[in-house]
């Protein structure tokens, strides 16, 4: 089916309504009281309504666009996903995994609630959440580094988040990859080597497969 990459968040259509991908999200919910299950390669997914953390205005507001819900691992997390980028604007995205050519990370844990974490280069660990607008890195990342913006963000976790974004490199497939990632005190993560949170965008020119059955993210 096809998405569209709005605020980099991958959207897709499906029976007419609208939802974000989101690795980050252990479950699927529905911001509408009148969508209750959605249906995904012949099976009927049950949609959790909204609790009171979801703030769905800013939500809209995030993503750029009124999505009805967001897609979190119970609908992909057995059958894994793979996106082919077309252009900035999107592309398509199947719910298998399939063993596309590329650069191959292992997935070292599932973290329900945050997403996936990968092991990068030089044993760097990068978690993977499509649901995120902005990355998020430790602090050692920015060491000289000079903010060329500030901007706003939303998480129904940590509500509302002021931060100064940074253009930063990644390693990985011991290349430079160039995105960007905030600094905000508030989003922390007590893990022995880790890098950043962020989405999957900058990673791939083409194809990006997650698959959880194999504990693997490939990047071509």
């Amino acid at each position: 089916m096809k998405y569209r990459l709005l605020n980099n968040h991958y959207v897709v259509e499906i029976d007419g309504y609208n939802f974000v991908i989101d690795t980050g999200s252990p479950r699927s919910y529905s911001f509408r009281n009148d969508l209750r299950e959605v249906k995904i390669l012949n099976n009927n997914l049950k949609l959790n309504p909204a609790g009171y953390n979801f703030d769905i205005k800013k939500i809209h507001k995030l993503v750029g666009f009124p999505v009805d819900g967001l897609l979190g691992k119970d609908a992909f997390g057995e059958t894994g996903l793979t996106f082919y980028k077309e252009n900035e604007a999107g592309g398509h995205v199947e719910f298998t995994s399939h063993n596309i050519e590329g650069a191959s990370f292992p997935i070292a844990e599932l973290l329900n609630g945050y997403g996936i974490l990968i092991q990068i280069d030089n044993n760097k660990l990068y978690l993977v959440d499509t649901g995120a607008r902005y990355g998020y890195g430790a602090n050692h990342m920015f060491n000289g580094l000079i903010n060329f913006d500030n901007v706003w963000d939303y998480n129904p976790i940590f509500g509302d988040l002021y931060s100064p974004i940074y253009h930063v490199d990644v390693e990985i497939n011991h290349k430079k990859c160039h995105t960007s990632a905030c600094y905000n005190r508030s989003v922390t993560f007590p893990i022995p080597n880790f890098l950043m949170i962020g989405n999957i965008t900058d990673f791939f020119e083409r194809e990006c497969c997650i698959d959880y059955k194999n504990r693997k993210v490939i990047f071509n």
